[in-house]
């Protein structure tokens, strides 16, 4: 392998890296506006919107940087990062984040609040 053909792939990784961190964090920030569900009605409504918030819209988003910066990135890493899309780990993150600022916010709370169940709720909690 040549030389450029080597600086072009460790360019495409770090900024495949960059993307994915950057997927991560902004993820992980807990919404402002939390609300309590007071009812079954309203638990669907919160369920459906923290789908769209937490999971549909992000997605998105993350599709839309990766399309920006393809020509950047090799077909082998755009393939790694739309797979790491799919799976768990991204949740995962973010859910283990929100219990950390839960608990730093309120040591004595419990996770199966009603707060805090709207809030887990979409980040891998189920």
């Amino acid at each position: 392998m040549n030389l450029r053909k080597c600086a072009k792939r460790l360019d495409s990784r770090k900024l495949s890296l960059k993307l994915y961190d950057s997927w991560v964090r902004q993820r992980q920030g807990r919404p402002r506006d939390l609300k309590c569900p007071e009812s079954l009605k309203e638990v669907e409504r919160i369920g459906l919107d923290n789908f769209k918030k937490q999971l549909a819209q992000p997605r998105r988003e993350h599709l839309d940087s990766l399309r920006k910066f393809s020509s950047e990135i090799e077909t082998s890493d755009i393939v790694a990062l739309l797979v790491m899309m799919e799976l768990p780990p991204l949740e995962i993150s973010t859910l283990l984040h929100r219990l950390s600022a839960q608990i730093a916010e309120d040591p004595n709370a419990f996770y199966f609040s009603k707060v805090n169940m709207a809030d887990n709720c979409g980040s891998g909690c189920g």
